[in-house]
């Protein structure tokens, strides 16, 4: 997989805080590019295009021509591109509107700006001094030209200036594949080296999650402005003076915040690397996958990357909507349960006689749809709110083809506190990503309290014959779920692990979890996000939607969602809150339930300051 290093890391993006349909309307798409220069690849999150949303909508492209001619715009040319950007904008994020990626290594969209790696240089016609782009504003009718020998010398100089105590590691570097400095080497080095005596500094500094090889350190200051801005902590320092200068924890003490493997996405070089991820695989053998977080209702969006059929990590993706740039640790090493396959089912089973059978998925629909049908509308359901929009659905059309009308998922009370912030940056207090999609899909959002006690008193009593249930374990359910199960005369569960259920129940399907389908979850704030499969579906498990769909099918012959996106568009179509959304809307960055519409997003972090000027590091 072809990865662009120089923007696909932090997807960096411009010098204030904007959404990406901003940028990506500044341009008209039959531009040219600069003769001679190869087109900067930029990931879809930051041009606002997905690979897959196909034309855009008539309503869309005037929006996008009303904002690309209204007032507060202003017009500057780069190498000989004009473009129109809102006033404010940096040249920076002007040359990104055009296009082009000025080489930059302490500059982030979501920091402040110190303009002290000097690598982002620019010629303004009118001024004798070379200008750093990400730290000065774009003015109207201003020329700007980063094309020019006087601009190549002066960055091919600072570069040789970053290499001058930069160890030769690369073999044995984790950021091989990913390092800016590989990338501007051969993009606007190439410079002949000199000989020189390198500085000695520390190597391989064990700070709890993360190592730190001072050595290749390029003093950017990333790491440094993100323990102060966003996670609040100020973990590292820079300490010493010229070239003895060197990032470190004060008094070496291990970095303790939930959000420290950001700083080994922050990096630029190899001088900060992920202890989970060291040596364990080539990042250019990865390949990435959209995806989001399913650890808290907050739906951080993520690169999910594999290879081989095996997640190695998760990376977050920037969305402006939801966690900017960033993600937390706990989620970030969730990947290591999702990929866990020693309790996963292998295939579907019955208990015919009291001893479990494994059966064909066939017979397994046509044993379900049977029982429910003789039971004559007496069903109910217990779903999870890890289940995507798309399974909700599909579960509750199932238990209203059966003549139910029982279906709840508040099994704990985690749905009460969906909104509510932990630390303050990222992490919720809800540990599920799909709270509020579910309490929208099944009709629970003005419930006050939970249906669930009930449901199972219901069917402990008798005048609830099937009960299904959806992820929750045995434990979880408590002595109230025990003796329902017991009573009930047609028990299924359907979900992706053992769960103590499998000599509690009747019928166990095996569904599929989130890195092996696609699917959407509806976060904290109403914000529907897609995600797609990473690796390839567990033995015969099968993704949840299709599971009930096929049901229903064999109870009242209603035809069954061909995939994913058709299963979405009968839920929008249903549920108001999801009135004229689609897999196209939704595109890689997600769009707003139908009255959850919000303006701009405050800032993720302890005191944000993104694209504001930063203090001189003394």
């Amino acid at each position: 997989m072809r990865r662009n290093v120089g923007t696909e890391k932090d997807t960096a993006y411009g010098g204030g805080r904007r959404r990406p349909v901003d940028l990506a309307s500044i341009l008209p798409p039959a531009t040219p590019a600069p003769a001679g220069r190869e087109p900067e690849e930029i990931p879809a999150e930051r041009t606002g295009e997905a690979p897959d949303t196909g034309p855009a909508l008539p309503a869309e492209a005037a929006k996008k021509k009303d904002e690309e001619t209204a007032p507060g715009r202003v017009a500057i040319t780069i190498d000989d591109v004009e473009v129109r950007v809102p006033a404010g904008s940096t040249i920076f994020q002007a040359s990104e509107a055009a296009g082009y990626t000025p080489p930059h290594f302490c500059y982030h969209r979501d920091l402040s700006i110190p303009a002290n790696c000097r690598m982002c240089l620019c010629e303004v016609e009118g001024q004798a001094k070379l200008q750093t782009s990400c730290s000065i504003a774009a003015a109207d009718g201003m020329v700007v030209r980063f094309d020019t020998p006087k601009v190549k010398e002066a960055v091919a100089g600072v570069l040789e200036f970053e290499f001058k105590n930069h160890p030769l590691d690369c073999p044995v570097c984790d950021q091989v594949g990913e390092c800016y400095l590989q990338k501007y080497y051969l993009e606007v080095g190439k410079y002949e080296p000199l000989p020189i005596r390198r500085v000695a500094k520390d190597k391989v500094k064990d700070v709890g999650p993360i190592t730190i090889d001072a050595e290749r350190c390029i003093l950017c200051s990333r790491c440094v402005r993100f323990g102060e801005e966003i996670a609040g902590t100020g973990d590292f320092v820079i300490a010493d003076r010229s070239d003895h200068s060197e990032i470190m924890t004060f008094e070496n003490r291990p970095v303790s915040t939930a959000y420290a493997l950001n700083y080994t996405d922050i990096c630029p070089v190899g001088a900060l690397t992920s202890n989970d991820f060291r040596f364990r695989k080539r990042v250019y053998y990865l390949s990435s996958t959209r995806s989001v977080c399913p650890e808290c209702s907050t739906g951080c969006n993520i690169y999910a990357e594999q290879s081989e059929d095996v997640v190695y990590r998760y990376r977050p993706r920037y969305n402006d909507d939801v966690n900017d740039s960033w993600m937390c640790d706990p989620g970030r090493r969730s990947y290591a349960r999702a990929a866990d396959t020693r309790d996963r089912l292998v295939r579907p089973s019955a208990r015919p006689g009291g001893s479990r059978t494994e059966i064909s998925w066939s017979a397994a629909i046509q044993e379900a749809a049977e029982e429910i049908a003789n039971l004559d509308g007496s069903v109910a359901a217990i779903a999870h709110p890890r289940m995507s929009n798309e399974d909700l659905h599909q579960l509750r059309k199932l238990v209203e083809a059966a003549g139910g009308r029982r279906i709840d998922f508040r099994v704990d009370d985690s749905w009460t506190r969906v909104d509510r912030l932990v630390d303050g940056i990222l992490i919720r207090e809800d540990p599920n990503p799909n709270t509020r999609g579910a309490l929208e899909i099944l009709g629970l959002a003005e419930s006050g309290e939970s249906g669930v006690g009930a449901l199972l008193e219901a069917v402990t009593a008798g005048r609830i014959g099937t009960l299904i249930i959806c992820h929750w374990t045995a434990e979880e359910l408590g002595e109230a779920g025990r003796e329902a199960l017991d009573a009930a005369r047609c028990s299924c569960f359907v979900g992706p692990r053992e769960a103590a259920m499998s000599e509690r129940v009747d019928l166990v399907l095996p569904t599929r979890v989130h890195l092996e389908c696609e699917g959407t979850f509806t976060n904290y704030a109403g914000r529907v996000q897609r995600f797609w499969p990473c690796v390839s579906g567990y033995e015969e498990s099968r993704p949840a939607w299709s599971v009930f769909a096929a049901i229903r099918t064999r109870l009242d012959g209603t035809e069954a969602p061909r995939d994913a996106a058709a299963a979405f568009d009968r839920l929008a179509a249903e549920v108001s809150a999801f009135d004229g959304l689609s897999y196209e809307r939704l595109g890689d960055q997600g769009a707003w339930l139908k009255g959850w519409e919000k303006g701009a997003m405050p800032p993720v972090g302890r005191n944000p300051n993104p694209g504001v000027r930063a203090p001189m590091i003394t």
